[in-house]
C-alpha cells in the first residue's frame, strides 16, 4: 500500500522515534553488560555486591526491553506491518500498565520505602562515611550540591 503525504510523513516520524527507542535500549544493554562484565567497574563502586548486581540486572532488562520495543517499532513501520505494529502496541500497553502499576506500589508503600531509604542512609553514615572513599566523596557532594553544609 503506497502511503501520501501526511500519512508518509508519520510513518517516517514512527520509525525516526522507535530507531532513537531502539538506540537508546542497545546504549543501556552495553552499558550494563559492561558493567556486569567489568570488575574494575565494580571495585570503583565499591557497593554492597547483592545491591550492585539486583541494580544491573534491573538495568539489563530495562535495556533489554526497550531494544525489543524498538526493534518491532522500527519493523512495523518499515515494512508497515499490521502484525508486527500490533505487536508493538501490545508490547506497549504491557509496559503501561506495568508503569502504572510501578507507580501505584510506589505510592500505597511510600512511608515504608521513605523508612527504609532514611535507615539506610544513616547506617552507611555511620557505619562507611569515615571508611570508604567512594562514599565519603558521595555524601560530600550530595551535601554540598543540596547546600547542607
Amino acid at each position: 500500500m503506497a502511503l501520501k503525504g501526511c500519512y508518509l510523513l508519520i510513518k517516517y516520524l514512527v520509525f525516526l522515534m522507535n530507531l532513537i527507542f531502539w538506540l537508546t535500549g542497545l546504549t543501556i544493554l552495553l552499558l550494563s553488560l559492561w558493567m556486569l562484565t567489568d570488575q574494575t567497574f565494580y571495585v570503583r563502586i565499591v557497593q554492597d555486591e547483592n545491591n550492585y548486581f539486583a541494580g544491573v540486572y534491573l538495568l539489563l532488562s530495562v535495556g533489554l526491553l526497550l531494544f525489543i520495543v524498538g526493534f518491532l517499532g522500527c519493523c512495523g513501520a518499515y515494512r508497515e506491518s499490521k502484525n508486527t505494529l500490533t505487536l508493538f502496541f501490545c508490547v506497549l500497553l504491557i509496559v503501561l500498565v506495568a508503569q502504572i502499576s510501578a507507580v501505584v506500589w510506589g505510592y500505597t508503600n511510600y512511608e515504608q520505602l521513605e523508612s527504609l531509604i532514611q535507615n539506610n542512609v544513616v547506617t552507611t553514615v555511620h557505619q562507611e562515611y569515615g571508611i570508604l572513599s567512594p562514599r565519603r566523596d558521595t555524601f560530600d557532594a550530595i551535601q554540598i550540591e543540596m547546600l547542607w553544609c
